[in-house]
């Protein structure tokens, strides 16, 4: 399976917009697979007709907008993992809170307790599913980056990424 299909179907469909693009920041790896010869025909009409220093530059451009597109997406993830690690923390605080008054109370409230700490795990379970599978995504585009340009400039930048975990 490729990986955007992938991405597809283990996203949490009411968070979806908050996941990275992986289809935009792909298609801007197609076009530097386009402009570093992937295609050798097209290749060799072109450099009969261009400069390899003219190609150079479009691929140097082409990899700064891949990583302009990608901070924009990294930005918007982190945003997004941010509040709902902060909500997770109040939410965490009202069940502790909510903890201390029921211990004194009927089995009824104790009930409501511990399906509040069921359904609290289980939204800590899909944010650290939305983190891995977010993670994944940059990972896998940078190398494809990194295959294309021969650089290590996405291995870099995963590394700050993974830092930043």
């Amino acid at each position: 399976m490729r990986f955007a299909q992938e991405l597809a179907s283990k996203l949490t469909s009411e968070w979806k917009s908050q996941y990275v693009d992986y289809n935009a920041l792909k298609a801007v790896i197609t076009r530097l697979e386009e402009e570093s010869g992937q295609n050798e025909i097209k290749f060799r009409i072109m450099k009969s007709m261009i400069s390899a220093d003219f190609i150079e530059r479009e691929k140097e451009k082409l990899s700064e907008l891949f990583f302009e597109l990608q901070e924009k997406e990294e930005t918007k993830v982190n945003l997004f993992f941010n509040e709902k690690i902060s909500y997770a923390h109040r939410h965490l605080a009202d069940i502790s809170r909510n903890c201390e008054e029921i211990q004194m109370h009927k089995k009824k409230e104790q009930k409501r307790l511990k399906e509040a700490i069921c359904e609290f795990y289980l939204f800590v379970k899909k944010l650290q599913a939305f983190q891995d599978l977010n993670f994944t995504a940059f990972r896998k585009i940078n190398k494809k980056h990194d295959k294309i340009m021969n650089s290590e400039e996405g291995a870099i930048r995963m590394s700050q990424i993974a830092n930043s975990r």
